[in-house]
């Protein structure tokens, strides 16, 4: 190496640093002469994000998802590559697309071939650096990539980013910049719910004089109900059965009786199973 190009790569002070995202190598350079002012304070806890929260969705239809990167520039932190390793019920839905977002630098992954479709899994990846130059980092919240989706059977089933701790090489990343050093910020990441459309929206709760046994019509059988039971039984009964309370006759046989007694504890024992608090 002549004096010249050695002087010029000195002058440069170009660390590169191997990076190891999922199953790809990846150098990423870093220039030193960028101006770099985060201390030993700062703190960055970075997301990858997926959007929406919830999908619904019929069987055979499709649907898309937002892979979007916030490296919590509020706290100095700034993304020079990152790796988002997406998870799937492959028995319900399928990652059919991939299309990248346009943040400048490289996306490793090509067009769809990031999606493993036997073990669900989708795979972005995002490096600060092209045609031998480093583009600029990401400090704000980005759009990585958007996945388009189809349902194939019945059933909620979730789509989430696989995370386990920050700093680990075999989930995703968020890697940035700190002083020439190589560190992951990737703090949180979220999760969407598929619900198929199986289900229709749970019902209105019934018409207070639809629940059997709701005498004084205030949506639930309790004691105040019992009570009123009680009395409307021994008025029909001290009138020989006849002319009772309607209210409180349950079988339609136009009196209160033990029959009526029977069918309330039942309606009142049901109630109170299914709203234990209630």
């Amino acid at each position: 190496m002549n004096y010249k190009n050695k002087k010029r790569l000195q002058s440069l002070a170009i660390i590169p640093v191997l990076m190891v995202l999922t199953g790809i190598a990846v150098y990423v350079v870093i220039n030193n002469d960028t101006q770099d002012t985060r201390s030993s304070a700062d703190n960055p806890n970075g997301s990858i994000n997926l959007s929406p929260a919830l999908i619904t969705a019929d069987n055979g239809e499709q649907f898309n998802v937002e892979i979007r990167v916030n490296p919590d520039n509020a706290n100095s932190g700034s993304a020079m590559a990152v790796d988002a390793v997406i998870k799937y019920d492959r028995t319900k839905v399928q990652a059919t697309q991939v299309t990248n977002g346009a943040i400048a630098g490289t996306y490793p992954y090509e067009g769809n071939s990031g999606i493993t479709h036997n073990n669900g899994t989708v795979r972005v990846s995002w490096v600060g650096f092209r045609n031998n130059e480093t583009a600029p980092p990401i400090t704000s919240n980005q759009l990585l990539a958007t996945v388009r989706f189809t349902v194939l059977a019945e059933g909620e089933n979730e789509i989430k980013t696989e995370f386990t701790s920050t700093g680990s090489t075999v989930d995703s990343n968020i890697v940035r910049n700190n002083n020439g050093t190589a560190q992951d910020i990737l703090g949180a990441s979220s999760t969407v719910t598929v619900n198929d459309g199986e289900g229709e929206p749970d019902p209105p709760p019934p018409d207070p004089g639809d629940l059997l046994g709701d005498l004084n019509q205030d949506g639930k059988i309790s004691l105040s109900d019992y009570s009123l039971f009680l009395q409307d039984y021994r008025e029909c009964r001290n009138k020989n059965f006849t002319d009772c309370n309607a209210r409180s006759d349950l079988n339609d046989d136009d009196k209160v009786s033990l029959g009526d007694y029977a069918i309330f504890i039942r309606e009142y024992k049901a109630y109170k199973a299914a709203h234990p608090n209630g």
